[in-house]
């Protein structure tokens, strides 16, 4: 059975001097992938990058994350389609601090979809960076959501 997993796409940069969160997520959405960041960390150092990159590298293809957009709010549900690769840097220019990612596609969730499979926003919520949900409830309603995405079909 696929798990769920919750992610924050975002980017703590320091004055990066532009919307870097907005920038990273567009990143992610064009490219089709979900993202660690990073690059030429000293990874060694901080405990955080190192539960972060783990919990990337135990997603399987067909696993479920949810994902929002930090700029609009949006919400997505992304089904993994690979597994965790390294980006060297300047391999993309433009967002040089994408390190660690994912492939995935992205099934957009509006609020209706969460009322009807009674899901609370609030519980889409990640404190850290990424973690596996261990909610069997939400769990089950996020498949359900899922399939009702890609079949078509309400459950």
């Amino acid at each position: 059975m696929n798990k769920i997993w919750i992610i924050n796409i975002k980017d703590k940069r320091e004055n990066a001097g532009f919307d870097s969160s907005k920038a990273k997520f567009d990143v992610c959405f064009k490219r089709g992938i979900l993202a660690i960041g990073w690059v030429n960390y000293k990874e060694e150092d901080d405990v955080n990058f190192k539960r972060a990159i783990n919990c990337l590298k135990a997603m399987k293809p067909d696993d479920l994350v949810w994902v929002r957009n930090p700029s609009t709010g949006e919400r997505f549900i992304c089904q993994i389609t690979g597994t965790t690769k390294e980006e060297k840097p300047g391999t993309h220019p433009t967002h040089d601090d994408i390190g660690h990612y994912v492939s995935c596609k992205f099934y957009a969730v509006d609020d209706s979809d969460l009322i009807k499979f009674n899901i609370l926003k609030k519980r889409l919520i990640s404190r850290p960076t990424v973690r596996q949900s261990c909610q069997a409830d939400l769990n089950d309603m996020t498949r359900d959501l899922f399939k009702s995405k890609t079949t078509g079909r309400s459950i």
